[in-house]
This record gives C-alpha cells, structure tokens and sequence, in this order.
C-alpha cells in the first residue's frame, strides 16, 4: 500500500511540472523561426497583432471560412483567397500560391504563411484597422512566450469566433462587445471561448 502512495505522489508532482501548451506561442515561435528576411520579414513589434490575428482562426492552420460576400478566408492569419498571389514578392523563388487549397495543403504550410502574413496582412491598412480593433485589451489576454531572443507579450483572444462571426454577416464592429471594455479581460487568467 505504502508503494502505491509513494508512485502516486510521485505521478502528481511529474504532472504538475508539465509545462502549460499555449498555441499563442506556438504560433509566435513559427513566425519567428520560418520568416525570410528578404521575401518574408515580419517586424517583432507586429507579433503580438499576428498572433492575435491567429487566435482568429482558433490557432488552425486549416481555417477556411466564406465571408457574407462569398470571399474565402484561409489559414492561420486569415488570408483573403483572392490575394493569395500577392503572398510572395516578385523575384521570390517562392512558388506563387494561387488556390486556398495551396496554402492549407502545400510542403511549406508554415513558410507560405508567413510569407502571407508578411506580404498581405500586415501591408494591408483595411485589414490591420479590422484587426486592431478586434486586438484592442478589453478583447483579449496577454500571454507571454519566450523565444530565443527573450520574452515576448502577445495578444491572445478572449472571444474567437467574433471575427468569423463579422465575416458572416452576423454581428459587426459596432457590437457592445467590441466598444465596451469589459472588467480585467486582459489578465492572463482571463478565460478563452475554444
């Protein structure tokens, strides 16, 4: 009997040191480590937005979604279908994407991301004011993650399915939830809708 306490303990103090998983810094080690400095730079004072523009698509890289106008989102940072051409730089010896298919399924997912994220997202202004918006503290928790080069302060959204659900037509930047902050919803403790 006394055996079994003691592998019990033993078995509770293994699992209480695991780490916590935190997509939000999955994602952000991905940038990091998969940008190209002339084809795919991405700024780190843009990670914390990028992230969050990720935590949109619930952190999957499958994320596929037709907005009320019939335009098709793909990906981890939610490209436009119809700007996947501009994913990669004249010159890149990148293959250009051309089908959302190319993104979600191609041998450099992660790389092609990226290369979207910093060539169609981040240069995008109508984009990024949508997202600034939707990153504004109230909107979501701060998460941080350290990276090879420190730690790092990210945006991790609290409500995920608020971006899809403007997309559809459902609700819209004027919602209460978007305009009204709600009390400490950017402690790292705040709960996330998954």
């Amino acid at each position: 009997m006394r055996t079994f306490w003691v592998f019990a303990c033993v078995l509770s103090c293994c699992s209480a040191a695991k780490p916590e998983f935190k997509p939000s810094c999955t994602v952000v080690s991905k940038i990091d480590s998969n940008q190209d400095p002339v084809w795919a730079a991405v700024d780190k004072k843009d990670y914390p937005i990028a992230v969050c523009i990720a935590g949109y698509s619930n952190y999957f890289g499958l994320h596929d979604i037709k907005d009320k106008n019939g335009v098709r989102r793909v990906g981890w940072f939610r490209t436009r279908e119809v700007d996947l051409e501009k994913c990669t730089k004249a010159g890149d010896p990148a293959k250009k994407l051309k089908k959302a298919e190319n993104l979600l399924w191609g041998p450099q997912v992660i790389k092609n991301e990226v290369r979207c994220l910093a060539n169609t997202v981040l240069n995008s202004e109508e984009t990024m004011r949508f997202y600034r918006k939707l990153c504004q503290p109230h909107l979501v928790r701060n998460v941080t993650c350290e990276l090879p080069s420190g730690s790092l302060q990210v945006f991790d959204p609290i409500h995920r399915k608020l971006a899809d659900r403007i997309d559809k037509g459902e609700t819209d930047l004027n919602d209460d939830l978007i305009k009204k902050p709600m009390k400490n919803s950017t402690s790292s403790d705040a709960p996330t809708s998954r």
